[in-house]
């Protein structure tokens, strides 16, 4: 092998398929993977994964997502070797700070934050190591409520906070920089458990979360104050009622993942829920919403 020959992967696929297949990139061995407007990319070492390998292992992916409904693509991905003094470096220039809000910035760890004010804070996030880095709408809005709500709370040390399907961490590390006492981190995916324990200790709160490798039906009944909920719309469907269930009277629920046309479904499960939509974000495809519970 060259030492200076990487693999590059492009694809375009509908909104619904970015987060999955970026994290996919990741899970067979990408050394980086992001979405670039429509499409989805990632870098790969040649020693590690040919051209080849990647195509197949693409089909059992795709396939399992064709049988839910879900349109693919119907040609094959763009593969081709490049060469580059760092390749390993080379899809790291597409990551930049993202400024969330003025108070609230994500930014890998190779970037430099300037900060002015007392009270900015910072979220670093290692993006080759899972989805979640602050870019896509869906987490973009969840941190936009999340610091709203941890804000105007009057005891921030006293609240109890679920992250679910947390990812890199990313929710769950803001709820700590905003000052949560308890917070659980849930993830149904063991590297994606590594990768949320690695950005914990970028943040330098790995003290301070509770990692739970499980998903909400392990929660503990009526016991948090805001749960975060960035998954599919499907999925929220489906864990509703354990949502429901688990958040304390007067508790606050922050959905995203819900694609437009889902939106319908989604509020039409979480009001039957006897839930009371308090606020909502529509993002493009995308849309985040905010539920409260009655304190009865």
């Amino acid at each position: 092998m060259k030492e200076k020959e990487y693999i590059e992967v492009s694809l375009e696929v509908a909104p619904q398929l970015q987060e999955s297949l970026s994290s996919f990139f990741i899970e067979i061995g990408a050394g980086g993977a992001w979405i670039d407007g429509a499409k989805v990319k990632a870098f790969f070492n040649p020693a590690d994964c040919a051209g080849e390998e990647i195509e197949k292992r693409m089909v059992p992916f795709f396939d399992r997502f064709r049988e839910e409904g879900v349109e693919v693509p119907s040609k094959s991905f763009h593969i081709q070797k490049n060469i580059q003094e760092d390749w390993n470096g080379e899809w790291k220039k597409f990551f930049k700070p993202v400024s969330v809000t003025p108070a609230l910035t994500v930014a890998p760890p190779w970037q430099t934050v300037s900060r002015k004010n007392k009270g900015e804070r910072d979220i670093i996030i290692d993006p080759g190591l899972g989805f979640g880095t602050g870019t896509h709408p869906t987490t973009f809005n969840c941190l936009v409520f999340l610091e709203r709500f941890m804000l105007a709370h009057p005891d921030p040390p006293s609240l109890k906070v679920l992250d679910l399907g947390s990812g890199s961490g990313i929710l769950a590390i803001g709820a700590s920089l905003f000052g949560a006492g308890y917070i659980v981190a849930a993830e149904i995916d063991g590297d994606a458990v590594e990768s949320m324990r690695n950005n914990f200790i970028l943040n330098q709160v790995q003290d301070k979360i509770r990692i739970r490798l499980g998903s909400i039906f392990q929660a503990d009944r009526r016991s948090y104050h805001l749960i975060l909920a960035n998954l599919t719309a499907e999925d929220l469907i489906r864990s509703g009622r354990e949502l429901q269930g688990a958040l304390l009277p007067g508790g606050t629920l922050i959905l995203s993942g819900i694609l437009v046309e889902k939106k319908e479904e989604v509020e039409k499960t979480f009001g039957l829920l006897k839930l009371e939509k308090a606020d909502e974000k529509i993002d493009g495809n995308w849309v985040t919403q905010v539920w409260e519970k009655g304190c009865n």
